[in-house]
């Protein structure tokens, strides 16, 4: 198989699983991260880390009582959907831990596995871009809908 299809089929399975997940326009991390935790049967909560240059931005850790997606305080909010989006990647791609909890300067995942979540990332941001671009109403259908409307609509594309 070439590269170029290996590119394709990657693609390919991200859509699916993609299509698979409870996004919802407005999108708002913190309900995607419950529906997706409601839907895969394991709570998946976000919490705020201190800064600290031995850690990474953010990191996914997995427990038998839930998962934890941890960001660092005072990340912007453009920078936090991508790391919420490239740890869930980490999730829905089913990428195997290879470190144990609490040792500084391991790895985390592999180096294709981190490729893998970045690429994933990017097609989801990119698909909630587009639904949020083709729910978007305008003018006094938009005002009217903002003031009664659900704030967690669900729009098909």
């Amino acid at each position: 198989m070439t590269r170029v299809h290996d590119r394709r089929e990657f693609a390919r399975r991200c859509e699916e699983l993609i299509d698979s997940l409870p996004i919802r326009v407005p999108f708002e991390v913190t309900a995607f991260l419950a529906e997706l935790g409601e839907q895969r049967g394991t709570p998946l909560l976000l919490w705020r880390m201190n800064p600290d240059p031995t850690l990474p931005s953010g990191m996914l850790v997995r427990t038998v009582s839930g998962d934890y997606l941890f960001v660092v305080r005072g990340t912007s909010a453009g920078h936090l959907r991508h790391i919420v989006f490239h740890e869930v990647g980490h999730l829905v791609l089913r990428h195997p831990l290879d470190r144990v909890c609490g040792v500084p300067g391991e790895r985390h995942f592999l180096d294709e596995e981190e490729a893998e979540a970045e690429r994933f990332a990017y097609l989801l941001a990119a698909r909630i871009r587009a639904a949020e671009l083709q729910c978007r109403v305008s003018g006094p259908q938009g005002q009217l809908r903002s003031a009664f409307g659900s704030r967690r609509q669900f729009c098909k594309r």
